[in-house]
């Protein structure tokens, strides 16, 4: 037999997050709960598609719209609806940027702009969501890290973030969460967030904003604050924005890449460079999504609809949160966990071991990652009290 052209390609492990959710579905009991995978799921545990995009796809339909490819950047008012949700009014002459197949995506090809601009280094906070990683690194960038995360306080540790943060190389790429850190969802305060820009700008630092969560924190107006202060402030920055969570669109693969610049230089050269870059990797992006997210944005009466949605889900994650807490310290959990109330967004560090973890998966059929990250957005009402007893069970 002829031998394969791939036999010395090693077998690479599977997906930490996503393998869980093949996990649990192979799981043959009728008793289960996927605290794993980030996606929102509705008070029954099913996936949950909002009702304005719904309503947003039977306008499309109902135009009998063509399907040509797009522009290599998207659409004009597809970028700009989301640069006034991402980074508000007043920006236009120092903006540019591209719909992207997801925030993943924004985040490669981003990179690779920033990459061909001559960066060299970028620093991700500790710990963060795993695929950053490995999508910078195979962009070329050299990738280190800086504290964030107090494990043993369960909050950010704000005096080393800012001591490595100011120590950092000039010219260096610093990626942030803009709001609902994963996996932590500690963020920092509007006053530590204002340091953190003086710092940045000091150090002559460039700015990543990766805004996955906008909306599931505060709000989508108040969950901007930190993009919206440093690019008042006069940062070069770049936001990769995914419309996966706040708009439940995970499958769309809709997001944008967002970059603002400074002084003389013109928008034109960087944007020659991001078309080349989009149309030598997938030429050019999907077109439904973006007439899902171009049409709710562009309606008034969808718009509002989408934001009262977003709160729904906003609240009914906080009520989670809350339950949660409230029913482990009822049953005599040891660890504090009051921090569960006081972060933002889906996901929290239970501080769970990994051997704990292994047996909340192996004796009572509660899924989380290796990290002990919950997704309290796959809470619900018929399964909590399992998940809360398994906890309580394995501390």
């Amino acid at each position: 037999m002829t031998q394969s052209f791939f036999h010395h390609i090693e077998e690479h492990p599977v997906d930490p997050i996503l393998g869980l959710t093949v996990a649990f579905n192979e799981d043959q009991r009728a008793q289960k709960v996927n605290l794993g995978v980030g996606a929102y799921c509705t008070s029954e545990g099913g996936p949950f598609v909002l009702e304005c995009v719904r309503n947003a796809e039977k306008m499309i339909l109902e135009q009998n719209l063509d399907k040509e490819y797009q522009p290599i950047i998207g659409k004009p008012d597809f970028i700009q609806g989301v640069a006034s949700i991402a980074l508000g009014e007043g920006f236009n002459d120092r903006l540019f940027g591209a719909q992207t197949i997801g925030g993943s995506g924004a985040l490669r090809i981003g990179g690779e702009l920033l990459k061909a601009a001559g960066a060299k280094k970028i620093y991700l906070p500790t710990p963060t969501w795993p695929n950053h990683q490995g999508i910078f690194s195979r962009i070329g960038l050299e990738v280190d890290s800086y504290t964030y995360y107090a494990k043993s306080e369960n909050c950010l540790n704000f005096p080393a973030m800012c001591g490595e943060i100011e120590q950092m190389p000039r010219g260096s790429l610093i990626l942030f969460h803009t709001c609902c850190h994963n996996p932590t969802g500690q963020d920092p305060t509007i006053k530590q967030w204002e340091t953190l820009s003086q710092i940045v700008k000091a150090r002559g630092l460039f700015p990543i904003f990766d805004n996955a969560y906008q909306g599931f924190a505060k709000d989508i107006h108040k969950d901007r604050f930190p993009i919206e202060l440093f690019a008042s402030q006069g940062h070069e920055l770049m936001v990769a924005f995914s419309f996966s969570k706040n708009l439940g669109l995970y499958g769309e693969r809709v997001g944008a890449l967002l970059f603002l610049i400074n002084g003389e230089q013109e928008v034109a050269p960087p944007l020659s460079q991001l078309k080349t870059l989009i149309r030598r990797s997938y030429s050019s992006p999907p077109l439904h999504s973006a007439r899902i997210v171009t049409t709710i944005l562009q309606s008034q009466k969808l718009k509002q609809q989408w934001l009262d949605e977003l709160k729904d889900m906003r609240m009914r994650i906080s009520k989670m949160r809350s339950d949660f807490a409230t029913g482990l310290n009822a049953k005599g959990f040891k660890q504090d966990i009051s921090f569960f109330t006081e972060q933002n967004g889906m996901f929290s560090l239970t501080g769970l071991s990994e051997e704990q973890v292994e047996k909340l998966k192996k004796n009572y059929g509660v899924y989380m990652p290796k990290s002990g990250r919950i997704n309290f957005a796959g809470l619900n009402t018929q399964n909590i009290e399992l998940a809360i007893d398994a906890l309580v069970a394995v501390q």
